[in-house]
Parts: structure tokens; C-alpha cells; sequence
């Protein structure tokens, strides 16, 4: 299978790599998968106290290309979300979006 467009640039061009100050307590940081399997993705984000919208994301992911792109493109559609909007996003839209194959 040949990756889309889409996922061909966010990973050759993924935005958002990086990490925050941890010690932040605007920052929440969360990590998902399987160091086994040799995918693994630690995800942050910068939340305005006052608002609760995030204001950033980061993320640095050791994986495949798509597990990059999908990081990437994660790190952009939560930006300028509350946290509750954020939890809407779910796995199947992000394939959607990169033409992957089902999850």
C-alpha cells in the first residue's frame, strides 16, 4: 500500500516536534503505545488556565511514517480546542483524513 499525499507530508514535514517544560502546569502530557512493537507517542499539550482552550501541542513519536503523520496532524486539529472538543477526535477520523487503512 502507498501512503497518501497527506501522510507523505506530515511526515516528511511533521509539524509540532518538540516537547514542553513538564514541570508547566499548563502542560499535560500523555503517552501511548507499545515500545515492543517499536511504535510509541508522547503527546503535550499547553492549556490557557483561563479559558481552557489548548493553546500548542507537541509530540515526538518513535514509529512507522504513519504513526508520525498521524501524530502530526493530531498536534494541529487540537490546537484552539477546549479539552472536551479535543476528546471528540477519535482514531477513525484521523485515518479518514490520512486515507489509511481502517483501524
Amino acid at each position: 500500500m502507498a501512503y497518501s499525499e497527506k501522510v507523505i507530508d506530515h511526515y516528511e514535514n511533521p509539524r509540532n516536534v518538540g516537547s514542553f517544560d513538564k514541570g508547566d502546569e499548563s502542560v499535560g502530557t500523555g503517552m501511548v503505545g507499545a515500545p515492543a512493537c517499536g511504535d510509541v507517542m508522547k503527546l503535550q499539550i499547553k492549556v490557557n488556565p483561563s479559558t481552557g482552550v489548548i493553546e500548542d501541542a507537541r509530540f515526538k513519536t518513535y514509529g512507522c511514517g504513519s504513526a508520525i503523520a498521524s501524530s502530526s496532524l493530531a498536534t494541529e486539529w487540537v490546537k484552539g480546542k477546549t479539552i472536551d472538543e479535543a476528546l471528540e477526535i477519535k482514531n477513525t477520523d484521523i485515518v479518514e483524513e490520512l486515507s489509511l487503512p481502517p483501524v
